[in-house]
């Protein structure tokens, strides 16, 4: 009876780490996207970009953030890439979140104007396969 105790008990404790991570959502096919976003040419540093899939209830959005140079790799969770289909281009400031602005030149500020809400951006992006050196151009 004793070893049947212990069993449980070690089950009860070892299963839950099995679960962690598991949130519910499927596990998407994800194509690998890495580019560079730029304004009328010119590349934009530190701007969030996200791919917001078309079924946001299967799939959450893939996420990067440009570099200095305007280069940015997508992320959809844990793995490089993003999901397959249809998706809204979404920008906005990182700092945003915490109150503050990472930039107040006039371009960046535009671009954040203009693609920064999802019910409003007007770029959309359609994923058929990876992409290396995409220009995604916000103009």
């Amino acid at each position: 009876m004793k070893i049947i105790t212990k069993s449980s008990l070690l089950l009860s404790l070892i299963a839950p780490l099995f679960l962690v991570g598991c949130s519910g959502e499927k596990k998407a096919d994800l194509y690998l996207f890495s580019g560079t976003v730029t304004h009328n040419g010119s590349p934009i540093p530190d701007l969030e970009i996200l791919f917001v899939p078309e079924d946001t209830g299967k799939f959450r959005e893939a996420t990067a953030v440009s570099d200095s140079q305007g280069k940015f790799e997508m992320t959809y969770i844990r793995d490089k890439g993003a999901v397959p289909g249809k998706n809204q281009v979404v920008v906005r400031d990182p700092e945003q979140i915490n109150g503050g602005k990472t930039s107040t030149e006039p371009n960046y500020l535009a671009v954040i104007k203009k693609y920064g809400n999802e019910d409003t951006t007007p770029l959309e992006i359609v994923i058929e396969a990876d992409q290396e050196n995409y220009e995604l151009k916000l103009d």
